[in-house]
């Protein structure tokens, strides 16, 4: 229930905003029934299996996949990422990209630099090499 009140809002406040409503957001002050079901369970890969899979995929792939992982960085934020981003030892996020749309990062401290793990470094040092 709170993802469709969310996405509710989502969608009349951007119709707000593209001046294609006008008027109070119908979402706010809307509440979500104690009786609504909650949430499904959820199901996070632990360490041995992502290894596991690691092993299995080519070197772009592999670097995509551990750098989402490894980095706790938002969709957008991996979307916004760089060459010039890493420096080698560490990434800076400087952008987030939601729907073509290139933004700041969501928060003031995502917009730090992230340190690279020997797994995150060892496969983003490699990918100039093999992809230019």
């Amino acid at each position: 229930m709170q993802h469709i009140k969310s996405v509710l809002s989502t969608i009349f406040t951007y119709a707000k905003n593209e001046g294609a409503f006008d008027g109070a957001n119908p979402v706010d002050g809307v509440l979500i029934p104690r009786h609504a079901r909650e949430p499904g369970q959820t199901h996070a890969y632990d360490l041995a299996q992502v290894l596991q899979i690691l092993d299995l995929l080519p070197l772009l792939a592999k670097t995509l996949l551990v750098t989402a992982a490894f980095t706790r960085l938002r969709q957008g934020e991996l979307r916004g990422l760089e060459w010039a981003d890493y420096t080698g030892t560490e990434l800076t996020i400087n952008r987030s990209i939601w729907m073509s749309v290139v933004n700041l990062p969501k928060t003031r401290a995502s917009r730090d630099s992230v340190a690279g793990n020997s797994c995150v470094g060892g496969n983003l040092g490699r990918m100039p090499q093999v992809h230019g």
